[in-house]
């Protein structure tokens, strides 16, 4: 999902567990606004520069975001047998 510069989208961080809140909180301003391909005349793009992103993955903000997510889609799976 990386683009040659290194830049991805917000939608792909989503993917690898990030909220909107974390993204603010961990990255700030994005490294690049682009025109969004999807939709003429909507918003801009914010692009993240991949190296940073893995930076905060590493952080201890971030992955105990993504034990407290998996932990409750573990417990929200489990709510099918035991309900």
């Amino acid at each position: 999902m990386e683009d040659r510069r290194g830049l991805v989208p917000v939608s792909y961080l989503k993917t690898r567990g990030w909220t909107e809140k974390l993204i603010i909180m961990l990255l700030g301003e994005p490294d690049k606004l682009a025109d969004n391909p999807h939709w003429e005349g909507g918003r801009n793009m914010r692009l993240y520069n991949m190296k940073r992103v893995k930076v905060a993955e590493k952080s201890e903000i971030f992955t105990k975001h993504l034990k407290r997510r998996n932990c409750s889609t573990e417990s929200a799976d489990l709510s099918i047998f035991f309900p």
